[in-house]
């Protein structure tokens, strides 16, 4: 379920704050569709991916980049 337009701007906050802090990349797996679209909006300049299953999730943050 998507969240409401506060919610989202914290998330979009929380994850423009940790890029300060060194945040490269996050995974998400399990995600819903609309949820997927709400990150990509709310935080368009940090790295996010999603994933179907953990350990795809942990393969992709694993890897070198």
């Amino acid at each position: 379920m998507p969240q409401d337009r506060e919610t989202a701007e914290k998330i979009g906050d929380y994850l423009r704050t940790a890029k300060q802090f060194g945040l490269n990349r996050t995974a998400i797996y399990g995600a819903p569709v609309l949820m997927r679209m709400q990150y990509k909006r709310v935080a368009p300049d940090v790295i996010v991916e999603f994933f179907d299953t953990k350990a795809e999730a942990l393969q992709w943050l694993r890897a070198d980049r």
